[in-house]
């Protein structure tokens, strides 16, 4: 089983992904004549469908960092509209269909960094800042409500 639909909009580079539910969801990135988008797509696997999600409610948004936490999106990091590097954390919940801002790394911004959920946590892995580099891995830790509550840096230098 694979994709057989192609997305129905504009090609795009620097997207982010992630899968929930069995659904592959495509977030943001960058079209062919640079300008960056602030579209979200859902992919249903099963029927192989297309829908168009709500769009990002703060603007565009590519290489970015996104990765599925108990049932939710996160997303953390990239470029905006006007190539900004940006550093808040969002949570998409799926059943709304709805982007909140929970928290501000309180960090260098970046792109390219790798975001995982791990033990109850999500996991900042390294990236690319404004002075090219961006390294160490942060544990953030949430309350049973979905909010974070501590960042902690736990290694640099990698």
């Amino acid at each position: 089983m694979g994709i057989k639909s192609p997305l129905p909009s504009v090609g795009r580079a620097g997207s982010s992904s992630m899968v929930i539910n069995n659904v592959a969801y495509i977030i943001g990135g960058k079209t062919t004549v640079n300008s960056s988008i602030n579209e979200v797509w859902a992919y249903t696997m099963a029927n192989d469908t297309w829908i168009q999600k709500n769009n990002l409610p703060f603007g565009s948004l590519w290489r970015a960092s996104a990765t599925v936490h108990n049932g939710k999106g996160y997303l953390i990091f990239g470029k905006d509209q006007n190539e900004s590097l940006r550093k808040e954390l969002y949570e998409y919940d799926p059943a709304t269909d709805t982007w909140n801002q929970i928290s501000t790394f309180p960090g260098i911004a970046r792109v390219n960094a790798s975001l995982k959920s791990m033990d109850g946590s999500l996991v900042l892995v390294a990236g690319i800042d404004s002075l090219e580099d961006a390294n160490g891995i942060y544990i953030l830790n949430f309350l049973l409500k979905g909010k974070m509550v501590n960042m902690k840096f736990i290694k640099g230098n990698l």
